[in-house]
């Protein structure tokens, strides 16, 4: 009985060890939600650019960490260019910086480098939920459907999209933690867990302060964890054709881009609430 308590207690800290699990863990859930955030920020630019350039005036950008994003303006009246101004966007901007910053990835560029499948995977899981939702939303993607986008075009553009943002995250894998050297998959699940756990905070704060947006919230946190469930089955099969592709060394966390992942994080974040409560 001594030996089989013995044997789960090395097993707990084998699987939640510093190096192998806690640091990659917070540096991944750092670099994530920076990058979610700054994505959230640019597809609201790309929609008060469309409205300046549609000639509409006093504009303004509503940020919040919790997805309560808006854009103001004299326009009162939609548009497809304005519907789909705020993903393409966001994917166009996610791709150029993650083409700029290829080179130089490493575990310090990454919270800027996650932007391309933060981008890609949140837009295309955005069209799934407002193709669902059709036509009870008036979402991006809904109003492109109501002013002629094929609804069929919708689904494939999501899981384009979706596919994409997969294979660029796989991609970078390796500069959170070379998980060819660990026996066990449950370290690789429990650190991709940490992208789930920004969308489970989001569903405590819409349980308490936001109903409406509760089941865009579930889904959006079911999403994720299947995927990372996709993910930890399918990257030994996928790694040695990765590899090729990436050549990213993979090198021990330091705290110091753990600390720098999540102070983007925690500063962005603060950024978005200022914006959201005190621009008049």
């Amino acid at each position: 009985m001594s030996n089989s308590t013995e044997t789960a207690e090395k097993g707990i800290v084998h699987l939640f060890s510093i190096n192998k699990t806690v640091k990659p863990m917070l540096l991944l859930f750092g670099s994530w939600v920076f990058a979610y955030l700054l994505g959230v920020t640019i597809h609201e630019i790309g929609h008060a650019i469309a409205t300046a350039k549609l000639g509409y005036t006093n504009i303004r950008i509503f940020l919040h960490p919790f997805e309560l994003n808006y854009v103001t303006s004299t326009l009162n009246s939609s548009s497809l260019f304005y519907s789909i101004s705020g993903p393409l966007f966001n994917l166009i901007v996610a791709s150029v910086i993650t083409l700029v910053f290829w080179k130089i990835r490493n575990q310090y560029t990454l919270p800027i480098l996650m932007l391309g499948p933060a981008a890609f995977i949140s837009e295309g899981v955005a069209m799934i939920i407002e193709a669902t939702a059709y036509p009870h939303s008036n979402a991006d993607w809904v109003r492109a459907v109501e002013f002629g986008m094929p609804y069929a075009l919708l689904w494939f553009q999501a899981f384009i999209c979706i596919l994409i943002g997969c294979f660029i995250f796989l991609l970078l894998v390796p500069l959170i933690c070379d998980f060819q050297s660990n026996e066990s998959k449950k370290i690789f699940f429990t650190v991709l867990t940490s992208i789930p756990l920004w969308y489970l905070v989001n569903i405590i704060y819409s349980t308490i302060f936001d109903l409406d947006r509760l089941v865009k919230k579930i889904t959006s946190f079911a999403s994720s964890l299947a995927l990372i469930i996709l993910f930890t089955f399918t990257y030994n099969r996928l790694y040695p054709h990765l590899e090729k592709i990436s050549r990213s060394d993979s090198k021990e966390v330091t705290w110091t881009s753990v600390w720098l992942s999540l102070s983007l994080a925690v500063t962005i974040i603060i950024v978005q609430l200022l914006t959201y409560y005190l621009i008049p």
